[in-house]
């Protein structure tokens, strides 16, 4: 009868022991801490020589389209857009370790000021942070929800179209040497958006230059910018059923 007790008690004797050994052995294991320190210079100056250019990738996804004003000329949208450029100072080849398992701030690496110019306040979804590959390709990653502005013609109501700009365009002390190029492996749409009667799909981005006069404390300057850009087209056969048709029933109503 003793026996039966003791057999539980040697087995739970048994798993402290393994237990306890497993824990010595892991406790010896060396602790590796991630080194994610970056030459000085790579946090405040541009890569490549001064004066020559940068190439900046810019991908563009458009998440939703939640409604377009008439009367205020505004649009509402939900959006991404990645900015990646190359800095071989942050290489492994070139530091002798990766950075990819590291996170940092934009204060702490440098990096192109990327600004939305018809961007009407709104919300910004992402924390901002960089990230580099082995090769020193810097990627960041940021998403807006908000009110942007562009010039719309309603005159040919209700069949017309209308073209939803998004202006990207780079500012700061090295915003001139900016060379912006569309990633298209990051750049899209989502099959269908909110805003109800339109059919809106992502046109072609272009690159261009524009003289802004003031930008909040930056001075004149020309600024490099991207424009991507929607074509809104109007839902005929909506607007007839869900506008006109209701209107013409009150009218007929009216003088009855």
């Amino acid at each position: 009868m003793n026996s039966y007790r003791i057999i539980p008690l040697i087995a739970l004797l048994f798993c402290f022991f393994i237990t306890s050994y497993s824990f010595a052995q892991d406790s010896k294991e060396p602790i590796f801490e991630l080194d994610c320190s970056i030459p000085l210079e790579a946090q405040h100056v541009r890569p490549g020589a001064k004066g020559s250019e940068i190439p900046v990738k810019l991908g563009f996804f458009v998440i939703d389209v939640k409604e377009i004003d008439d009367l205020e000329q505004t649009y509402t949208a939900d959006f991404w857009f990645n900015t990646t450029w190359n800095d071989p100072r942050l290489s492994e080849k070139v530091l002798g370790k990766s950075l990819e398992k590291c996170i940092y701030k934009l204060d702490e690496i440098w990096a192109p000021q990327v600004i939305v110019l018809n961007r009407n306040g709104g919300e910004e979804l992402l924390d901002r942070i960089a990230r580099v590959d082995p090769d020193g390709n810097v990627n960041i990653k940021q998403r807006y929800v908000g009110e942007l502005t562009s010039d719309l013609d309603f005159a040919d109501f209700p069949f017309d179209s209308q073209v939803l700009h998004f202006i990207m365009a780079a500012v700061g002390v090295d915003g001139r040497d900016i060379a912006f190029e569309v990633d298209n492996t990051k750049t899209g749409q989502r099959d269908s958006f909110s805003a109800e009667g339109w059919t809106i799909k992502l046109a072609d981005a272009k690159s261009t230059t524009e003289l802004l006069k003031t930008w909040g404390d930056i001075p004149i300057q020309n600024l490099k910018r991207m424009d991507f850009t929607l074509v809104a087209e109007r839902d005929k056969l909506y607007y007839l059923w869900k506008v006109i048709a209701p209107l013409c029933l009150i009218v007929l109503m009216a003088w009855a």
